[in-house]
């Protein structure tokens, strides 16, 4: 075979070499468009298994997108934010809790209970009480909070007065209202003392497992 000959075969082979090189080494691009882009990593989604939807809120219809890996990615920065917040919450629930108690412990020294033998139980007893309660309300994680709010937030009507445009109708109309914001106070700071109290008996049965779950659970703060 002449050598021109010879030259041009080698050209050749070396070309379609060449452009079976290019080709496998071309991005395949997708024949479909994207399901959605990723809202972290802007990145398109195309396979329905990797597409997590999500809504701005309850009440808007409006959707965002996250691919599989940044769902995985934000849950585990969640789950680690929620265990640091967790930690921090049981620090103070320790630290303003042991406070509370011992300022309780104290003024019951203060007072003489423990030199009543049948109220040695409730100086005992009631600074547990404080600690337990103060504990579940910094927790968050319990309805103890709620619980006193609910009981001390309770609204009583008061009955409307009818009076005079006399001198005497007026002077009575002033007198009764006060009265009636008089009590008014008084039945709520009555409630008040009620839901503290309901939320001390109640706090000490509460206070175990809102510890256990804040451990085990700390994303779940309802």
């Amino acid at each position: 075979m002449p050598a021109d000959g010879k030259l041009k075969g080698k050209r050749e082979v070396f070309t379609m070499a060449n452009e079976e090189n290019q080709t496998q080494a071309a991005p395949q691009t997708p024949q479909t468009p994207p399901l959605g882009i990723c809202e972290r990593c802007k990145n398109p989604i195309y396979r329905k298994e990797d597409l997590v939807i999500h809504h701005y809120n309850l009440r808007s219809s409006r959707q965002y997108y996250h691919c599989a890996q940044c769902e995985a990615k934000m849950k585990e920065e969640n789950a680690r934010q929620a265990a640091a917040t967790a930690a921090k919450r049981r620090m103070w629930s320790y630290i303003l809790g042991g406070l509370g108690a011992a300022v309780v412990l104290a003024i019951m020294i203060a007072t003489g209970i423990f030199k009543t033998p049948s109220l040695i139980a409730v100086g005992v007893v009631t600074p547990i009480l404080t600690f337990t309660l103060i504990s579940c309300l910094l927790l968050s994680n319990n309805f103890v909070g709620d619980l006193i709010v609910g009981i001390a937030s309770r609204s009583i009507r008061m009955p409307g007065v009818i009076f005079g445009l006399s001198l005497d109708g007026i002077v009575w109309f002033l007198t009764v209202k006060l009265g009636l914001l008089v009590l008014s106070i008084l039945i709520s700071i009555a409630l008040l003392l009620l839901a503290v109290a309901v939320g001390l008996v109640v706090s000490v049965f509460v206070y175990p497992f809102a510890l256990v779950k804040s451990i085990k659970h700390p994303d779940d703060d309802n």
